[in-house]
Order: structure tokens, then C-alpha cells, then sequence
């Protein structure tokens, strides 16, 4: 049987997500393309800001789903401290999450734990973890990610202080891209936890999924590595965010747009 690299419910998703963003687009350029002013209000400039990144987000996810499905994904691994990776993504992430009034808590390990990864796909895939619970705590509240090791594992915890999960919420964690018949307005593509799975496979890890008693939590687990030691040659990669944040781009979904805008005029 013919293999995709997008299920049917994906493909739906995507398609749903172009749309309601061409849409977006429409509504904030049409004021000056019209002719019917000269230039965008503050408002508009910040909402184009945020859909434009959003697009990207899509387009970054599907392309990454594409090469993985016909095997040209290429990882550049090096040794990676996951404590320090961690720790890292953490503190990126609340200080854009902060302007929301969401905090992201991390507790980490007092050893050094090397996994053997690509740290860009690595991030990809923890920030959308974030992501997901940010967009269950938009109101304000605390991501917390905690680092432990068992055995020759490092398995990482992402989960947040909020409510058990949804029906609908844990529709999402084992139906990828499953449009309801009734979208609604935060509705994503459906392909951000089929990202994050696919990296953590590529890096010969897995991803596990809890949603019974309290908040949903997903553990991160990823094989450890004693280090090869040596310097490091990597072939250099093409840059596909035009030097803007990475961090901002994989949060677009749930990031004021006046925090986004503030990253392109940086």
C-alpha cells in the first residue's frame, strides 16, 4: 500500500490551516491593497506579523514530515548536555510565554546527561510540547518540565497546573489532525505532536502519553550516550527563518501578536 507522508485527517488539517490563514492575510492587507489606506494600523501590522509566522510554522512542519517520510531527513548529531539543553529552552520559552502570564518551571538533574542528537530537531520537538500546554494555559499559569534518568534513559516530563484533559484534548493525542466537524478558532493543523514524535523516533527515543488523573503529561525519552569526545564537523545548514527566532516561529500559535511583531523589528 501506498505510503503518505500526511495522513487523510492531517492533509484535512493543513488544508484547513492554509485556508483560515489566507484568510487572515486577506483581512489584514486588503485596507492598502484596496487603496483604501496607505498604510497598516498598529493592529494589523502585529496580526500580520503573527500569521505570517504561523505560516511558516506550517509550511517548516509539513516539509519536515515530507523528508521524513521519504527518508531525507538528515540529523546533524553531536553530544548534546540535555541538562543544559533543557534548561536552555526553558528560559527562552518563559520569557516569551511570560508577556501571557504563563511561567515555564524546570527541574534538572545535578549530573551532566549526554544524548547523542541534533539540538535545532530536539528543540523543535520540545517546543512544541510547550506549546501545547501554553495553548491550555493561555489564561496564565506554570509549564513545568522536569529531567530525570532511568537507566540508560533520560526521560523528560512536560505537563502544566491545569485541568485534566478534554475529551477533545485527548483526541488529539492519539487521533493526529482529526478536524472536528465544527472547527474552532484556535484550531491548529494537527501535525505539531506528529512532528515532535517523528524527531524523538529519528533520534531512537519515544514519546509516551498520560492524560488520566490531573493535567495531560508527556514524557520525552531518548536513549543516553557516554560522549565520543573529539571536535565536531557538521555541514553547514540552510537557514529557514531569515534569522529570526526560532523560539518565536514555534509559539506563533500561541504568542500575543504584539510579542511576535516585536521579534521582526528586531
Amino acid at each position: 500500500q501506498e505510503q503518505a507522508a500526511l495522513s487523510e485527517g492531517q492533509l484535512d488539517g493543513a488544508l484547513y490551516q492554509l485556508r483560515a490563514l489566507m484568510s487572515e492575510f486577506y483581512r489584514e492587507m486588503r485596507p492598502c491593497v484596496a487603496g483604501e489606506q496607505t498604510q497598516l494600523s498598529e493592529s494589523d501590522k502585529a496580526d500580520f506579523a503573527k500569521s505570517f509566522d504561523r505560516m511558516v510554522r506550517l509550511m517548516d512542519h509539513l516539509d519536515f514530515l515530507r523528508d521524513a517520510q521519504s527518508s531525507e531527513t538528515e540529523l546533524a548529531l553531536r553530544d548534546v548536555d540535555l541538562e543544559r539543553f533543557c534548561s536552555r529552552v526553558a528560559t527562552e520559552c518563559e520569557g516569551l510565554l511570560g508577556e501571557m502570564g504563563v511561567r515555564v518551571e524546570y527541574t534538572g538533574l545535578p549530573e551532566t546527561i549526554l544524548v547523542r542528537g541534533d539540538e535545532s530537531r530536539l528543540r523543535d520537538a520540545l517546543t512544541e510540547l510547550i506549546s501545547n500546554c501554553a495553548r491550555r494555559r493561555s489564561g496564565g499559569g506554570v509549564i513545568c518540565l522536569r529531567l530525570t534518568r532511568r537507566g540508560g534513559r533520560a526521560l523528560l516530563c512536560v505537563t502544566d497546573d491545569g485541568a485534566p484533559a478534554t475529551s477533545r484534548q485527548r483526541l488529539g493525542m492519539t487521533a493526529r489532525g482529526a478536524v472536528p466537524l465544527i472547527p474552532m478558532p484556535d484550531l491548529g493543523a494537527g501535525l505539531g505532536l506528529s512532528v515532535a514524535e517523528k524527531i524523538v523516533w529519528l533520534h531512537g527515543g519515544t514519546l509516551l502519553f498520560s492524560a488520566g488523573e490531573g493535567a495531560p503529561r508527556v514524557y520525552l525519552s531518548l536513549p543516553l550516550t557516554k560522549g565520543k569526545g573529539g571536535i565536531p564537523l557538521h555541514t553547514p545548514q540552510p537557514e529557514r527563518n531569515a534569522g529570526r527566532s526560532p523560539y518565536v516561529i514555534a509559539l506563533s500559535d500561541v504568542l500575543p501578536s504584539s510579542v511576535i511583531r516585536e521579534d521582526w523589528r528586531e
